[in-house]
């Protein structure tokens, strides 16, 4: 089994499953079909949900595989960081910056006012809460997850700097735990409280244990089965009954590790879902201008239900599309350039 390939299957699902969920959210913005269906489609917030933490398990297991075999060095620290800021802000930048100036010039979130201050936070990714929200929100929706991961690799880097391999871990999950801790006492509202009352780091946390349990064998035929069934049986609970907030994180962090165990252990991984793997960061980005797109026509016609669910259909083969595209014409092309161009005498 490659483990690789194996991986960026797990991506690819957590891609489309967050397209799907943002999709849907769009579609029960402006329609209501008076029936059950509508229960479901305001539910595939679970499937977004489940997307990102299984995104975040992967982060987890892929810091330890690519960094495990080396020396951890002060250069390497040096490496470590700048290839993960190649990888995450350059491609970032772009489509913020096309959001930005699609919303300056009126043709993008009329409804909202953008501060400069959330610009200037958004571009760097420093947490900002609007205090009508719940959560920290950036200009790019989907980049509060960008905020947590970028925290996470300069925790690792500093990991790398100061300690032995065996220690990070315990280091990091202090991290997590102490802001998670205090954040009990900052009864403020502030977007560092919301910033740190997350307990969705835990899943950084869950990928690095995976990882050193050795999970890199295929599993048999009939417990690849069970995970399945467990998969299916989680979410079809989440889907159907109401929750407190906590069960509710609990179910959709089991049934995204189970997810993510039931995937990464299979033997076969098709080249065209290991592309989009390839691709699910720019499908992760670039998807809104096409859900926003959608639930543009949707505001301004009138179609049948049928006409609907095409036009969803649509929507999200379009972000895989559009992202696949992006994938190959800029997000890779720019990643070479950089590490070429800046880490290739480090």
């Amino acid at each position: 089994m490659n483990k690789v390939d194996s991986l960026q299957t797990v991506r690819a699902v957590a891609a489309i499953m967050v397209v799907i969920d943002h999709s849907l959210n769009q579609l029960s913005k402006f329609r209501e079909y008076g029936t059950v269906l509508d229960h479901y489609i305001n539910s595939a917030k679970y499937l977004g949900n489940i997307g990102v933490m299984v995104f975040f398990i992967v982060s987890g297991w892929i810091m330890i595989l690519t960094t495990d075999n080396k020396n951890w060095t002060r250069n390497f620290a040096k490496v470590f960081i700048l290839k993960r800021i190649f990888r995450v802000l350059p491609l970032y930048w772009i489509y913020l910056t096309i959001l930005v100036g699609l919303y300056l010039l009126g043709f993008a979130f009329h409804n909202g006012y953008y501060s400069p201050e959330k610009i200037l936070s958004s571009y760097f990714l420093i947490p900002y809460k609007d205090f009508a929200t719940d959560g920290i929100n950036p200009v790019l929706p989907q980049a509060w997850t960008l905020i947590y991961e970028m925290f996470f690799y300069g925790l690792f880097s500093l990991s790398i700097l100061f300690l032995s391999k065996r220690f990070n871990i315990y280091f990091i999950s202090f991290v997590f735990a102490f802001l998670f801790i205090s954040s009990l006492w900052v009864k403020n509202n502030s977007a560092f409280q919301s910033f740190s009352s997350n307990p969705i780091t835990i899943f950084f946390i869950v990928g690095m244990l995976l990882y050193r349990m050795k999970l890199n064998t295929e599993l048999g035929k009939y417990l690849r089965l069970s995970l399945l069934l467990i998969f299916i049986i989680l979410t079809f609970a989440l889907f159907t009954f109401s929750y407190s907030k906590d069960i509710e994180f609990i179910l959709t962090g089991l049934s995204s590790i189970v997810l993510f165990i039931y995937i990464f252990t299979s033997a076969h991984n098709a080249k065209i879902v290991m592309y989009i793997g390839d691709a699910s960061y720019s499908i992760y980005l670039i998807h809104i201008f096409v859900t926003l797109a959608f639930g543009t026509l949707l505001k301004k016609t009138n179609t049948s239900m049928c006409g609907d669910f095409l036009l969803l259909l649509g929507t999200i083969l379009g972000s895989i599309i559009l992202g696949c595209v992006s994938y190959y014409i800029v997000e890779r092309r720019l990643i070479k350039f950089l590490n070429n161009t800046y880490l290739k005498k480090a």
